[in-house]
């Protein structure tokens, strides 16, 4: 039941993650942690991670992290595409899961929406239509399983978790029959379970974002 419910979606362990204003950029290939968190936050020789939030654009970027190339201060990365930025911005750096689900769901549903601001000019001869201008985005996710004792769900609401939804799952990915979903980070921000009489035991998730959520076409297999 987990393998096929994993298909249509799952929630995935990330090893190691951070997300602080003391973060800061080195060329080519070095990442700085006045905090000194690094090694605390999970990160490893070889982990790929995924950076997001840095003001240039450069470093929001997936790299991996070189050999020898961890202390709790700085992180170093084979690529030499890192630009120089000062700290202060709220920097995320998440490693990239490895396919081993952590639970599968049967059902999800997707919002994404934009907060909108009302820029109407009445001078501008629009006809009695308003004009808007997007200003941030966001986006939340509900996902239905089946409810298990050995899976702790109840105590990952208010932490993090890597989640993808499938809009189509292949066993065995490749350029020819590729793999598309949806995936980023997000919160587990509430858990409910649903009970009736003669029925299996359900249970819902909702989650919400955190940065953006990307549409992934894969083309590799999985590594599990």
């Amino acid at each position: 039941m987990a393998e096929f419910a994993g298909r249509l979606g799952a929630l995935y362990y990330s090893t190691g993650t951070i997300r602080e204003r003391t973060i800061s950029f080195t060329a080519t290939s070095t990442i700085s942690d006045s905090g000194l968190g690094f090694v605390d936050a999970g990160f490893t020789v070889g982990d790929e991670i995924t950076v997001t939030g840095a003001d240039t654009g450069a470093n929001n970027d997936t790299f991996t992290i070189s050999g020898g190339g961890v202390s709790s201060g700085a992180i170093t990365v084979v690529e030499s595409s890192i630009e120089t930025e000062s700290a202060g911005e709220s920097i995320t750096i998440v490693t990239a899961p490895d396919d081993a689900q952590l639970l599968g769901f049967y059902n999800w549903s997707l919002e994404h929406t934009a907060d909108m601001i009302d820029i109407t000019a009445f001078e501008d001869g629009i006809a009695g239509y308003k004009n808007y201008f997007p200003i941030l985005n966001d986006w939340t996710a509900t996902a239905d399983r089946y409810w298990l004792s050995s899976v702790p769900t109840a105590a990952w609401v208010g932490t993090e978790k890597w989640i993808r939804l499938f809009i189509k799952w292949v066993t065995t990915p490749s350029g020819g029959t590729p793999s598309y979903f949806y995936e980023g980070m997000c919160s587990v921000s509430n858990f409910s379970v649903n009970q009736a009489v003669g029925d299996v035991v359900k249970s819902t998730l909702t989650f919400q974002g955190d940065g953006a959520l990307t549409l992934v076409t894969r083309t590799s297999a999985w590594d599990t």
